[in-house]
């Protein structure tokens, strides 16, 4: 069974409903959902589930606007710009490894000029993405000693040249 409290907010001109909502499978929705059958997410609300908590903004129950997900336990984490429930928009990207990408995302994947810090091989990539990959100008530094290990063009994650 789906268990919903109500509890109204006064706002301005009208009441805004504030629920919490418990699904059979355990997850739980607390914020403003519509008033049609679907009854789905919108607005600010918080969503957890048992691997994730995502705190920000919904449009027809998927994740629009502003938002936070942490993942659980200790998985990693996105804050950013959400469309229609992807990554999209500016945003920075914690991996469980400590690995950190801010930047450009596109239909969920970096894309556009961003910054991956790679703990994992100890560089620092500044530079283009598409489709998740390194693609476009960019320079790779090595992060205990700043020295550049190469520069200039990448195409599917791959270096290709130097910039002539």
């Amino acid at each position: 069974t789906t268990t919903t409290t109500t509890t109204t907010a006064a706002a301005a001109n009208d009441a805004q409903k504030i629920i919490l909502h418990a699904y059979p499978n355990g997850d739980t929705y607390i914020g403003a959902m519509d008033n049609s059958k679907t009854n789905q997410c919108i607005g600010f609300g918080i969503y957890k589930c048992k691997n994730t908590t995502f705190i920000g903004e919904f449009i027809h129950g998927k994740r629009h606007g502003y938002g936070r997900l942490q993942l659980h336990p200790n998985r990693g984490s996105y804050s950013g710009e959400y469309v229609n429930d992807r990554k999209h928009g500016l945003g920075t990207l914690m991996l469980k490894d400590g690995s950190c990408y801010h930047g450009l995302f596109q239909n969920g994947k970096m894309e556009g000029h961003g910054t991956l810090r790679d703990v994992r091989n100890g560089t620092v990539y500044i530079g283009e993405w598409k489709g998740g990959k390194r693609h476009g100008k960019g320079t790779l530094t090595d992060m205990t000693d700043g020295s550049i290990i190469s520069s200039g063009l990448w195409s599917k994650g791959e270096f290709v040249s130097e910039e002539t």
